[in-house]
């Protein structure tokens, strides 16, 4: 014997049926560009797996439906970050976790130039060595009481770093730098020195320094250079 709904069901019946087939051809349906065409489409995370569902009604969706579709307790994820900090923060974790290094951590190496009062001929100096990166000329003021050559082991010393000594010739070959080594020149006992010392690869310092004995330190000037 056959059970027959009675005709004022069917239109409720299969309104839900092609609910249900409609839902789940959604939900399973990873690839949007086979879908039907979205008009309003909201992503939400169920787990570890994504959702998309159509708030848009079917023709066989009531008004009910939709309702209940815009409350399920689904977390939607935000669509903005928020404010720049909590972006940044968010940067920071992100390259923490996979071993990156941050924008802290990845300050540049320099060498130590200042211990002592600096010169006031040297803080007036307002000049730029031209390579790949134009940086200003930094003053140079060490402690220093040797009465010794100064040479490339005792300006390494000071500096912390291995240092080249070099011609005038080779830090400026066509004159450029002629406010410069006057000042260091004046700064102290008018015999300059010229070091160059590697950072890296492609970046290199070069001092101009002089001793001033009666102040019993080293004194200068120094640029960062960018050679690739």
């Amino acid at each position: 014997m056959s059970f027959r709904l009675p005709a004022c069901f069917l239109p409720r019946y299969h309104s839900c049926l092609q609910y249900t087939v409609y839902t789940r051809t959604i939900i399973r349906e990873q690839n949007l560009s086979t879908c039907y065409n979205f008009s309003r489409l909201r992503h939400h995370h169920f787990g570890h797996q994504r959702i998309t569902t159509d708030i848009r009604a079917s023709p066989a969706v009531t008004s009910c439906t939709q309702f209940t579709l815009r409350n399920r307790a689904f977390r939607s994820t935000p669509s903005t970050m928020g404010s720049d900090e909590d972006y940044a923060a968010f940067l920071d974790k992100a390259n923490q976790d996979t071993g990156y290094p941050t924008e802290e951590s990845k300050g540049e190496v320099r060498n130590k130039a200042v211990d002592t009062d600096v010169p006031a001929a040297l803080l007036g100096v307002e000049e730029y060595y031209v390579s790949e990166a134009d940086e200003p000329f930094e003053p140079v003021s060490l402690k220093w009481s040797r009465d010794v050559e100064l040479s490339e082991g005792e300006f390494g010393k000071l500096i912390g770093d291995k240092a080249e000594k070099i011609k005038q010739e080779d830090f400026d070959s066509q004159g450029e730098y002629a406010k410069v080594v006057d000042a260091v020149g004046k700064a102290g006992d008018g015999k300059l020195h010229f070091f160059k010392v590697v950072l890296d690869g492609t970046r290199v310092e070069y001092f101009v320094v002089s001793v001033d004995k009666k102040g019993e330190r080293v004194v200068g000037l120094k640029a960062l250079s960018i050679e690739s």
